[in-house]
């Protein structure tokens, strides 16, 4: 078999993946991160009365526990912002303006929300 017919089923998954990658990246990744950015500000300047109540408390609790609370109350500030981009992108609204639950719905909003938990863990570590 002539060398140039060689199907290189690795290297063209890897070329397919890259691709994939740069597409999502320049046309959804790269937009999802200003708009977390945006709402990051937005939330820390209100932050929910949880979030709140759990950052006044940890000066109090024992510095083993601290990191714990900090967790938590990281989730919770990441939940703030995803609820306040997800109806923007994910989640079509009845003529009533009701949201319309079907599992396929759910389903693509809990792997939006794991997106945008991924984008802004990112985004924090920079």
């Amino acid at each position: 078999m002539d060398q140039f017919m060689r199907i290189n089923l690795e290297r063209d998954i890897n070329e397919i993946t890259k691709l994939i990658k740069g597409y999502m990246t320049k046309t959804y990744i790269d937009e999802l991160t200003r708009e977390v950015s945006r709402c990051e500000d937005l939330c820390n300047n209100n932050r929910s009365k949880e979030v709140q109540l759990l950052e006044a408390l940890i000066p109090f609790l024992p510095v083993e526990k601290r990191g714990l609370f900090e967790e938590v109350g990281k989730m919770l500030r990441y939940e703030q912002v995803a609820d306040m981009i997800l109806p923007k992108i994910a989640i079509p609204h009845q003529h009533d303006g009701m949201r319309q639950d079907t599992n396929e719905q759910f389903m693509q909003e809990i792997i939006i929300k794991v997106l945008l938990f991924k984008i802004m863990n990112t985004i924090e570590k920079r």
